[in-house]
């Protein structure tokens, strides 16, 4: 049979070719690379393994390695880390395979503002990673799966200057993205300073396919009566600029004191056109079977943090830190429905505004040393003022006013944490770790008689952490904790965002609970590691949350419409296991390839009690997770390596007459890096080069009617040249 190569453009054969023939052209050097790499593991896991939390830490070396220029992409690859679609098609970045909210997302430690994306920071603009399955006292206890925390370059030990120039390809497009980065000392004043200017294009097509049925009364044997089936088909075409830019200074006052600011400063613009049509294959139309839409966005962020840190008698140790964070989206959106010959019927203007500023004063005192023990206790504080206004403004095609509101609320957050914590060294083989934290969050609405809303958390959480050594390479740990995921102000606001179109059991309108308690959690964790002088390491964990007022959707039928809600729902109980191994096949045999290997696989579980079985589990959980890569040496100067990655949802069923499922999800990553010389290297690689649809399926069923619907996005790959620098 003759094969059928059309799907495969030239462009990207030829692109392919270049990976293949780089080394032709590969520099002699010695094997440095190699061995730079192997200090980077041997030095990742030495932090790991004498680190009293379980905690693991990846540096600029393993997240730079496919040139990504969105942070999910990054994440994706890391040990534990799922990244999976919202069903408001958001992004979400979870540990433990659960849905929003129940990671904490940390820049330097601290929380950012609602509505902050992740993926807006540049990844270039990132020194380390930390990802912590139990986070210390001195952390938020926000993060019922975790947290992870992202820090910010402001290592200043070199005078050096690097600029990547970098070039993506994704449909057609060609996106140019430059970096610039500088650090330098004058004396005692050390400087540091990254800039990341982007620009991406794509294009997302989906294709929905709805029915409604409605059931025969009152003998449900009887054949059901097609109400309704149509094929809608979307398209959007999206724009996104980005200049990010993090200085770093700091100064050293004397041989015991040191002063520093870290500064972060992002600028995002979007443009979104989308277009849906419809065909009707049974029944009504949708209210606007034929419409277009535009979205503008503009949302800044800024963070302003300064440090004083003292050193004192007997290793006794002081540290202050004020901070200013400032978050700004304004947002403009311009619907026009129209019949299914495109005579226009109604005309929708909405306007959006969030402004937030948050001050903040932390303290920490690490107390003299004491044999055995590394005391230290310390307080955080922030005060916040969040602003929110949207406008909408609804119009018949005669100009007729159709709605018009203004909706807005002024809200300020009040945040308090006391904190101590001791490490306590019992012998050469056993280390304890015990913290305390008291945190408490206040959140008042300050406009009397528009959203009043009053809401409070406090949680005391002890944790227990403790590593026993077996021997120089092996240990066992041991985690107790305690923590909590708070409502975020969308869903204690009762303000109803209304959908554009097609509203329905699948298709809701959606509106904020003012009374929503918060999530809270009891958790325990329990792992084996291992670790050779090699830089191998195997480690399998196993975990288990039980969580009171879990919070759901609730969906009702309302008389404008179908209507969902967050409430919460009882009790729930999460658990699963993690492994997860990397070794370099010269550590078995040093006549074999110098390829390093790296594997990981997640299996969770769960149940929500108070909602029917079976599939019962938690909103948006990913049961299975598993990544295979390599990185391979195929001679001095030139390096490729590829990262395989499979996950899959299932079913999940989140009442009794509403359950969704999503189809596996396969993903392949590969990269290759040319070293020309020691300060200029060129790397291409490629992600989602399988470029597999997914498919959301998602059914409701009551005594009355029966809806099913399925969602098929389309994907792409995407690929990078990125030309790096230094001097």
């Amino acid at each position: 049979m003759k094969k059928n190569f059309s799907h495969y453009p030239l462009k990207q054969v030829v692109t392919v070719s270049c990976i293949l023939v780089f080394p032709i052209v590969a520099v002699a050097e010695t094997d440095q690379i190699q061995s730079v790499e192997l200090n980077v593991v041997n030095a990742t896991n030495k932090v790991r393994q004498g680190e009293p939390t379980i905690v693991s830490v990846y540096g600029k070396e393993e997240l730079a390695r496919y040139g990504d220029t969105v942070l999910s992409e990054v994440l994706k690859r890391l040990p534990g880390v799922i990244i999976s679609e919202s069903k408001n098609k958001g992004t979400v970045i979870s540990l433990r395979g659960l849905g929003v909210g129940y990671t904490q997302i940390l820049l330097n430690g601290e929380t950012m503002p609602d509505g902050f994306a992740i993926d807006t920071i540049a990844p270039e603009n990132i020194e380390r990673i930390e990802i912590m399955r139990v986070a210390g006292a001195d952390s938020s206890a926000q993060g019922i799966a975790g947290s992870i925390n992202v820090i910010l370059k402001k290592k200043t030990s070199q005078d050096q200057t690097e600029v990547k120039w970098r070039l993506n390809q994704q449909l057609g497009y060609v996106d140019p993205g430059l970096t610039f980065s500088s650090s330098g000392k004058f004396g005692d004043l050390a400087y540091n300073l990254s800039a990341v200017l982007d620009r991406s294009r794509t294009d997302n097509n989906d294709r929905i396919d709805e029915y409604l049925l409605q059931k025969a009364a009152p003998d449900p044997r009887q054949a059901e009566t097609l109400l309704s089936a149509r094929q809608l088909q979307q398209a959007a075409q999206v724009q996104r600029d980005s200049l990010s830019i993090t200085p770093h200074l700091n100064w050293q006052i004397n041989p015991d004191q040191t002063l520093s600011w870290q500064g972060f400063v992002n600028q995002v613009y979007i443009h979104q056109t989308k277009q849906e049509s419809e065909t009707t294959l049974a029944g009504a139309t949708t209210d606007f079977p034929s419409n277009t839409s535009v979205w503008n966005g503009h949302l800044s962020t800024a963070r302003n943090v300064l440090s004083w840190e003292r050193s004192l008698e007997n290793d006794a140790k002081l540290s202050l830190t004020t901070g200013w964070d400032y978050f700004r989206r304004a947002s403009f959106f311009q619907f026009w429905g129209s019949d299914v010959g495109g005579q226009l019927l109604q005309h929708r203007d909405v306007s959006a505004d969030a402004n937030e500023n948050v001050f903040k004063l932390n303290g920490k005192y690490l107390v003299p040393a004491i044999k055995d023990h590394v005391l230290s206790m310390g307080w955080e504080t922030s005060y916040g003022k969040r602003q929110e206004q949207r406008t909408e403004h609804d119009q018949d095609a005669g100009g007729n006013q159709v709605l018009y509101t203004n909706q807005q609320y002024d809200a300020s957050m009040t945040k308090l944490a006391l904190f101590a914590q001791d490490e306590w060294h019992l012998s050469e083989s056993w280390l304890s770790y015990l913290g305390l934290r008291w945190e408490h969050v206040s959140v008042q609405s300050d406009v009397a008689g528009d959203f009043p809303l009053t809401h409070t958390d406090s949680l005391l959480s002890p944790i227990v952490q403790t590593v026993w050594k077996l021997d120089a390479q092996r240990q066992w740990r041991f985690a107790l904790n305690r923590t909590l995921k708070a409502p975020t102000l969308v869903n204690l606001i009762p303000r109803i965002i209304r959908i554009d179109n097609d509203n329905g059991p699948l298709n809701p309108d959606q509106q904020g609970n003012p009374v929503l308690r918060a999530e809270k959690s009891w958790g325990l964790d329990v792992a084996y590691e291992q670790f050779n002088a090699e830089g191998s390491m195997l480690s399998a964990s196993a975990y288990m949350r039980k969580i009171s007022d879990v919070t759901i959707d609730s969906l009702s039928q309302q008389a404008n419409g179908w209507l969902v809600m967050p409430v919460n729902n009882g009790n729930a109980v999460v658990m699963g296991i993690e492994l997860e191994t990397k070794f370099a096949l010269t550590a078995i045999d040093a006549s074999l390839p110098k390829i390093n290997l790296h594997a990981n696989l997640n299996r969770n579980w769960s149940r929500v009690m108070n909602v029917p079985g079976p599939d019962n589990v938690m909103p948006d959980q990913v049961k299975f997770s598993a990544n295979v890569g390599m990185d391979y040496q195929l001679q001095a100067g030139w390096t490729l390596g590829g990262n395989y990655a499979f996950q899959t949802q299932g079913l999940e069923r989140a009442s009794a007459y509403l359950y969704s499922s999503q189809n596996p999800q396969r993903k392949l990553d590969m990269y290759s890096v040319w070293k020309v010389n020691p300060q200029t290297q060129i790397r291409l690689s490629v992600s989602n080069l399988l470029h597999q649809n997914s498919r959301q399926r998602a059914d409701y069923e009551d005594t009355q009617i029966r809806a099913g619907q399925q969602i098929v996005n389309a994907s792409n790959a995407v690929w990078h040249l990125l030309c790096e620098q230094r001097f």
